[in-house]
């Protein structure tokens, strides 16, 4: 084989995997890990928690951080250190030792609402913050969801 062949048969390697990836559709795309994070006493927060999760994790194009590993990481720091505007440092920590490429904390907010943060793992830099209507619990977890696939771009192909 002469040495101008090698070359372009890496190219066509290159290539081939290329296009195997990218007409293999969302079989080969990644999932996102998210870590959903609330106060564990507050009832109507939980419940909704669940459901967001059941929406998010269901569609195939997340993968969710296990109940147990954002607990550990909760009894740390606390929820509030975290939620807070100047607190990216904390969250991207708090996404690299869960290894999860979204946070998504939920809170109580004003009367009636809950408070949804959505932010990125790199530098804990919040991607978008949304209140909806607590009530019905169906209804919000469903804003919810939207709402985490609208604040993060790259999930529209995911969910």
């Amino acid at each position: 084989m002469s040495k101008a062949v090698g070359p372009v048969l890496a190219s066509w390697a290159a290539l081939t995997l290329a296009a195997a990836h990218v007409l293999g559709g969302a079989a080969t795309q990644p999932r996102l890990t998210a870590a959903v994070l609330y106060d564990r006493s507050a009832a109507d927060v939980a419940g909704i928690a669940s459901l967001v999760e059941a929406s998010t994790s269901d569609t195939g194009g997340m993968s969710l951080v296990e109940r147990q590993e954002i607990d550990h990481l909760l009894q740390e720091r606390k929820l509030q250190q975290l939620l807070a505007p100047d607190a990216a440092a904390g969250r991207a920590e708090a996404a690299r030792l869960l290894k999860a490429d979204i946070l998504v904390f939920l809170s109580v907010g004003p009367v009636g609402t809950l408070e949804c943060v959505v932010s990125e793992s790199g530098q804990g830099v919040r991607l978008g913050r949304s209140a909806v209507p607590a009530a019905p619990s169906e209804a919000a977890a469903q804003k919810i969801a939207n709402f985490i696939r609208g604040a993060v771009p790259s999930l529209d192909g995911f969910c």
